[in-house]
């Protein structure tokens, strides 16, 4: 460390020696608040209270999701949940792992000790500390409103307890935290058995841990659709198309006894939205004061159910994203529509006297874009709302269309590039006046250095945050072989091929090599560019700014991370002065750069 103080010193071309601070045991307090900058002629970004620029880099924190689970193979899915609610439950301790669900227990046991104290090493049930220890500073928390709102109209505060409980570990971390409306295919409601099946070309879904879960089983209404799809695709179920349908049209779900409404929830109305957006006030009411919460993400994947494609943004999905913000925020966007109506574009939705207007909102678009790395649909205004972050998913030669071609023939030919999926979904963003984050990217360890390698270089050059899928994951739950499923496994560490799973098995060397990275969390003026080699471990961005900025005020100045295990140098050229570089416990470090606000500035890392 002192050796790379001199080297600061002595590049920066400093009359004295660069300042190399021993970062304090305990975390910085409750984060600042951030909101959505819009400068003219460019891409909004997620700003902070100084105006920098701030890139958030970060994992998908499972655990708390009402996943799909079995007690045996072959048998149908568990009662809901497996992994108990009651903060009380991991206090100190951690409930035991098990190979039959797929997502691993969140868990802090260290809690009561201040922040860099509590081990971040990988066998040490300390998911915050750990995704810290990463260099990670952002988490993407996914809840179920089947938890939040289990019997129609009561709300779970234990669930919400449970939530508070791992946003105040993040908060102890130093980690921002989304909370995410996770769904995947509306539910894990669907039935797997059905009297009439032509395999393999019309079956049944098998339904698998996190790719189901979602709605409340009163929340699904379907007409008597039969859950069959083609070739057993869950997207294409006609039992989750016509949920999503009734969704869309906010149905109103109804007693199967007696025909009469189901209780109305928080919010006016008895329909499905009505519901659903009921559920979101109660989160937004519980975190409105909290500056860890970065913000609300309204829907992950949604579907089109039997809504034309075309149509479907227009109509349904982005007319719905006004309306829950409408009802969390106060804006009031659209107009007045009779509660419990099959709501129109048109409609709006009134204020549920909440008032945050203080968080981000992110919101995706149709599911489809997974498969084309565009959207699908024309893209526009759609709410009033300054602090919008438009959150696409990332899965090139993942998900794309080209996978289902045998070999990777057509892969070669499109997506042309990584930086597709980026280029469009900037376009996509400026369009809808919104910051750009990519919500979800990841793939199996085994083609970290074909796609990961890949990927992260891509963000880096469209200069978005990110948040990878997924920090835990378990082998697969209806495995009868042994449970060793590496290499595969989309989690940051090697499977666990015991009867009874660790939490885990120590990081993959590729995880580390490509998702430990050199980046500029905060950058004074505006990003021009940024790019880590990580197999050279050297960083450089550029940035120009007009502001100076005295030294000696970290919460104002360009702030770049490095993490542990990376050695080498930096380097500070043009408009800005080295101040001084922090030293953390944990080994990482944060150069603190002041810009002289004299046009264009660099910082490199060698």
């Amino acid at each position: 460390m002192l050796a790379l103080a001199a080297s600061l010193s002595v590049l920066a071309g400093a009359a004295a020696p660069v300042p190399v601070r021993a970062a304090g045991r305990n975390g910085s307090g409750p984060p600042a608040w951030l909101t959505v900058a819009h400068p003219p002629g460019a891409r909004a970004q997620v700003a902070d209270e100084h105006g920098r620029t701030i890139l958030l880099r970060g994992v998908n924190l499972v655990g708390l999701e009402d996943d799909v689970y079995r007690l045996q193979v072959g048998v149908e899915p568990g009662p809901a949940p497996y992994w108990p609610l009651d903060p009380a439950a991991y206090t100190g301790t951690c409930p035991v792992n098990s190979h039959v669900i797929s997502e691993p227990p969140l868990c802090e046991v260290q809690a009561g000790l201040p922040s860099f104290d509590q081990s971040h090493a990988f066998d040490s049930s300390n998911d915050l500390a750990q995704v810290r220890g990463l260099g990670f500073d952002f988490a993407r928390l996914t809840i179920n409103w089947s938890q939040l709102e289990p019997d129609p109209g009561v709300y779970n505060t234990t669930y919400l307890d449970r939530i508070a409980q791992v946003v105040e570990w993040a908060r102890q971390q130093g980690v921002r935290v989304l909370l995410d409306m996770h769904q995947d295919n509306y539910s894990r409601f669907t039935p797997e058995t059905y009297p009439y099946q032509v395999p393999p070309a019309v079956t049944t879904t098998t339904e698998s841990g996190g790719h189901a879960d979602g709605a409340p089983p009163w929340a699904v209404v379907t007409d008597g659709e039969p859950p069959l799809a083609p070739f057993g695709q869950a997207p294409f179920n006609a039992f989750v198309e016509a949920a999503f349908t009734s969704f869309w049209l906010n149905r109103v779900p109804v007693d199967p006894a007696t025909g009469q409404p189901l209780p109305q929830g928080q919010a006016p109305g008895l329909g499905l939205q009505d519901h659903y957006i009921g559920a979101m006030v109660q989160v937004a009411s519980r975190f409105k004061h909290d500056p860890t919460v970065v913000g609300y993400e309204i829907m992950n994947e949604p579907l089109p159910g039997y809504i034309p494609p075309g149509a479907f943004d227009q109509t349904s999905l982005y007319p719905f994203y006004r309306r829950v913000i409408d009802a969390m925020t106060g804006v009031r966007d659209g107009v007045p529509c009779p509660p419990s109506s099959s709501y129109g574009a048109q409609c709006g939705y009134p204020d549920q006297g909440v008032g945050d207007r203080r968080h981000l909102v992110f919101f995706e678009p149709m599911a489809a874009r997974n498969l084309t790395d565009f959207a699908t649909a024309p893209s526009g205004p759609f709410s009033s709302y300054p602090n919008l972050v438009y959150a696409p998913h990332a899965y090139t030669h993942v998900f794309t269309a080209d996978t289902v071609v045998p070999g990777g023939v057509v892969s070669s030919a499109y997506p042309p590039s990584y930086d597709q999926a980026m280029q469009t979904a900037d376009a996509e963003a400026r369009l809808l006046g919104a910051a750009l984050f990519i919500g979800e990217y990841g793939n199996g360890n085994a083609d970290d250095d074909r796609i990961l390698s890949q990927e992260t270089a891509a963000q880096d050059r469209a200069m978005v945050g990110s948040a990878l899928w997924a920090w835990k994951g378990n082998c697969n739950p209806d495995r009868t072989t042994p449970h060793d499923c590496w290499p595969g496994l989309w989690s940051v560490y090697y499977g666990d091929p015991a009867a009874v799973p660790a939490q885990n098995l120590g990081l993959i060397p590729t995880r580390q090599r490509y998702l430990a990275r050199v980046w500029p969390r905060a950058t004074v003026g505006t990003l021009q560019s940024y790019s880590y080699d990580p197999v050279g471990q050297s960083f450089t961005m550029s940035a120009s700014s007009s502001q100076a900025v005295r030294p000696a005020h970290p919460d104002e100045e360009t702030v770049v991370y490095v993490p542990a295990g990376v050695p080498g140098v930096a380097s500070v050229t043009g408009a800005a002065v080295l101040d001084t570089v922090v030293a953390n416990p944990d080994k990482s470090q944060l150069v603190y750069v002041a810009p002289t606000g004299g046009g264009t500035y660099g910082v490199a890392v060698h």
